[in-house]
């Protein structure tokens, strides 16, 4: 995975941050979330640990009394997580970025069984910081595409230079289309250490031939696609920019 960035980034930083309460996030098991520990330091201002953080997915609630994550691998929350620690949840909508501090109340160890099972129960917060997205995360990327027709046809191999949740650049020996053209970009993405294929629908919206030697730039706006989706593409620009 290439991971040299175009900081030319955050609509999101420059969002304003507001306070929603937990549920109108409206999360939905199986989303993805980053977890960091908290340390207090000696000012009494909390510090984040940049040594240890990792990913989890969120499971669901306790009658507002808890929040339920499972880890991406039994191991990574027998020893990423422990009861009493504090952590900066982080997360992604497709709407808003979000972040809450949370205490890990209790670990739940059900590793022994077939097939193996842990979790953490979370503190539940009554109020998340939230940014809404407005532009998009987009970092420099070099990845290998298939372009094609919507029903399959007339493939070409190009690569992309770009890419965001609503969006990519991509480069091609010859032109793709005009603009308003509607067609399938495939590529793969890491998540966990493996690629993960991917085919989206796109709409070119700007084509531009650089010069003989690089061949064509088509920058592509995506059609609508599917949440899980749309959550692993915002994992893997966020994972790229940091």
């Amino acid at each position: 995975m290439n991971n040299s960035a175009d900081h030319t980034v955050p609509s999101v930083a420059d969002a304003e941050a507001i306070e929603v309460g937990f549920k109108a996030l409206r999360l939905r098991p199986g989303m993805f979330l980053q977890a960091k520990p908290v340390h207090p330091v000696d000012t009494g201002w909390p510090v984040m640990d940049e040594s240890r953080k990792y990913d989890a997915q969120f499971l669901g609630i306790i009658d507002d009394k808890g929040v339920m994550v499972v880890p991406h691998g039994v191991l990574s929350l027998k020893n990423g997580m422990h009861a009493g620690e504090d952590f900066t949840i982080r997360g992604f909508t497709g709407q808003y970025d979000f972040t809450f501090a949370s205490k890990v109340i209790r670990i739940f160890d059900y590793s022994f069984r077939d097939p193996p099972l842990a979790y953490a129960l979370l503190t539940y917060p009554e109020t998340v910081r939230a940014k809404q997205v407005r532009g998009a995360l987009r970092a420099r990327v070099s990845l290998p595409a298939v372009v094609s027709a919507v029903d399959g046809s007339n493939a070409t191999t190009a690569s992309m230079m770009n890419l965001s949740v609503t969006g990519a650049l991509v480069n091609s020996p010859g032109p793709l289309g005009g603009a308003g053209d509607q067609l399938n970009l495939a590529f793969a993405i890491e998540f966990e250490g493996e690629p993960v294929p991917l085919t989206i629908p796109a709409t070119i919206c700007r084509s531009l031939k650089s010069n003989p030697e690089e061949g064509f730039q088509t920058g592509f706006v995506f059609n609508e696609i599917s949440r899980n989706d749309k959550l692993l593409l915002y994992y893997f620009v966020l994972s790229s920019l940091e």
